[in-house]
């Protein structure tokens, strides 16, 4: 046998062993049809399918020559091929020089194509070559990265990776230019060894960035380590909007002063310290964001004397507008059940202990000790998968989510943190 029914001729264009595609001739491709947005997530996967291996360039300007076999996939989908022109150029990844290099020609020959740029990650990535690279060069090319920045008119969403001390100084000026919706700022930690000089921000200057008047999400994942006497105090006129907030804190100084600069306005708060916060002036600037939904508040402290930042439940009765909560175990003891605001909805417990089956016991006594009435309607315990292996009894767990479910509370036990808050881009 030949792999075809006896008698029979093989399909149209299958006598080559591969099915040759027929011609839509002029109709227009189904994929013209879908949303961007979906679009933009299944271009994504190109990279990962064509190129074996996982990019973090989605849909860049460099996909093809990063992904030979794209071209060969475009030749053959000409649907797809029609779909991807709308759609590349919106994201760009550029973490290397040659990367950099090659778009700031491609946009010098076709400023249409910087304009449509959407969304953009830019800045040294640790263990590239460039991270290794001489002082002068790594300045030459953090200059290089704010030259592209300045070339964005239409950007939204913007990823800001390390940088370091150039020529140029106009990094603010350049974030105020485009329509900037959403600003995360990872450049580097105290720990990360740059050859050149670390980029200079004050407190200041950071103040400025949160209050960048287009900005609806901001985020500072980064540990700034400043030396000698710092001015930490908010510069006059600042009025921010924005809705979402994302914070690591290393100065909690710092701290305080953006959030009595966002209270007016921030809707929801990521917070992780590795640090023992000042309960007064940081609760009352907690306290102090009335308009909070969401918020997780992740403390991590390493103290042999055993300080934690419990301080937080006396803050929480202030915040009455909170739906969603997420918080650790250093931050809230099992007690905090007794003393959730009326309006909380979902409750996330943070416990990365090697004893998980310990701290489900306490909440299923805490539940039956309280008579008052929960108000929640979703309590999760985030843990370690493989202490919760060792440790947790299958039939533990059911008792505690059945009891649980009898004050009308869904309850689970899950191995990685909810979304709480949702901290990402915006839609483009």
């Amino acid at each position: 046998m030949n792999g075809h029914c006896a008698g029979r001729e093989p399909p149209h264009g299958h006598q080559n062993g591969y099915d040759r595609p027929r011609s839509r001739g002029p109709r227009e491709a189904p994929a013209l049809r879908l949303p961007t947005e979906l679009l933009l997530r299944i271009f994504e996967f190109l990279p990962i399918l064509f190129a074996h291996e996982i990019r973090e360039d989605l849909v860049a300007w460099s996909v093809t020559s990063s992904c030979p076999n794209l071209m060969n996939l475009s030749l053959v989908c000409r649907g797809w091929r029609q779909a991807a022109q709308g759609i590349l150029y919106h994201s760009v990844t550029l973490t290397r020089a040659d990367q950099v290099d090659g778009f700031l020609r491609t946009i010098t020959d076709r400023p249409d194509l910087a304009e449509r740029v959407t969304a953009a990650q830019l800045g040294l990535v640790e263990h590239s070559p460039e991270w290794a690279w001489p002082a002068d060069k790594q300045a030459a090319l953090s200059d290089a990265f704010l030259e592209v920045l300045g070339r964005l008119p239409n950007l939204r969403n913007l990823y800001l990776r390390a940088l370091t001390q150039g020529k140029r100084r106009d990094l603010l000026d350049l974030l105020r230019r485009p329509p900037l919706k959403c600003l995360m700022l990872k450049f580097y930690d105290s720990h990360l060894n740059l050859s050149g000089e670390k980029l200079h921000l004050t407190p200041a200057d950071l103040y400025r960035a949160v209050a960048i008047p287009t900005l609806d999400v901001f985020e500072l994942n980064w540990r700034p380590v400043w030396d000698g006497p710092i001015d930490y105090e908010l510069p006059h006129g600042l009025s921010p909007s924005l809705k979402r907030l994302s914070i690591t804190v290393n100065s909690p100084p710092g701290l305080i002063r953006v959030l009595r600069l966002v209270a007016p306005c921030v809707r929801s708060f990521n917070l992780y310290t590795e640090h023992i916060l000042d309960p007064g002036p940081t609760g009352d600037a907690l306290g102090a964001l009335s308009h909070l939904r969401e918020l997780r508040f992740d403390s991590q402290v390493s103290s042999t004397a055993g300080e934690t930042n419990g301080w937080f439940c006396h803050v929480l009765p202030a915040l009455q507008k909170l739906e969603r909560l997420s918080v650790s175990d250093q931050v809230a003891q099992p007690s905090i059940l007794k003393r959730l605001p009326a309006s909380l909805e979902t409750l996330e417990y943070i416990y990365w202990d090697r004893r998980p089956d310990a701290i489900l016991a306490v909440f299923e006594e805490i539940l039956h000790e309280s008579q008052q009435p929960l108000t929640l309607k979703e309590f999760r315990v985030a843990v370690d998968e493989e202490a919760y292996a060792d440790a947790v009894d299958e039939n533990l767990v059911q008792e505690v989510t059945d009891s649980f479910a009898k004050r009308g509370v869904k309850f689970s036990v899950t191995f990685e943190l909810a979304e709480i808050p949702y901290i990402g881009w915006c839609p483009i």
